[in-house]
C-alpha cells in the first residue's frame, strides 16, 4: 500500500526521488520499480504500479467507447500517461508535458493513497489540504 506524505524537489531534468516506502511497496508488489504516471483528479498526477494500472485498464467497459465522455476521459488518461522506471538512485523522471498537466513547479508533495500515489505541486497541495483538513470529519460522516 502507498502510505504517507513526502516533500520532494524536481531537479532541472524533471526528476524526483521516489520515497523509500513507495519503492519498497513497488518491489513487494511487482518485483520492480516501474511506475505508470498520468493525469489524476483534483489537479495532481497519479502514480500506479503496473498491476494496478492494468486493473484500471481492465475495468474500463469495452463497450463504453460509444459514449463521448468516456472517449474524452480516455484521451486525457492515456494521452498523458507515461511508463517510467526508477534509476539507480531511485529517481523518476516526469516529462515536461506531464509536469505542465499537473501544474508542477520545483517543490512537490507525494501523497500515498492506498493503491496509488499522488504527485502534487507543493503550493497547490498546501492550499487544497488546508481546506480539506477542515472538512475531514464531515467527509467521513458522508462516507461511513
Amino acid at each position: 500500500m502507498f502510505l504517507g506524505r513526502f516533500k520532494k524537489n524536481l531537479d532541472d531534468k524533471g526528476r524526483f526521488t521516489l520515497p523509500a516506502p513507495f519503492r519498497d511497496t513497488l518491489l513487494k508488489r511487482t518485483g520492480g520499480l516501474t511506475v505508470f504516471m498520468t493525469r489524476g483528479l483534483d489537479d495532481c498526477l497519479f502514480g500506479f504500479d503496473p498491476q494496478q494500472f492494468q486493473r484500471i485498464v481492465d475495468s474500463f467497459d469495452a463497450g463504453a467507447f460509444a459514449k463521448e465522455a468516456f472517449r474524452k476521459f480516455e484521451r486525457e488518461f492515456y494521452g498523458n500517461c507515461v511508463e517510467a522506471e526508477c534509476d539507480q538512485m531511485g529517481r523518476l523522471r516526469i516529462p515536461k508535458e506531464l509536469q505542465e498537466v499537473g501544474g508542477l513547479k520545483k517543490k512537490l508533495v507525494l501523497v500515498g493513497a492506498s493503491n496509488r500515489f499522488e504527485i502534487w505541486d507543493a503550493d497547490l497541495w498546501e492550499e487544497r489540504h488546508a481546506s480539506d483538513r477542515k472538512k475531514y470529519e464531515k467527509m467521513a460522516e458522508g462516507l461511513f
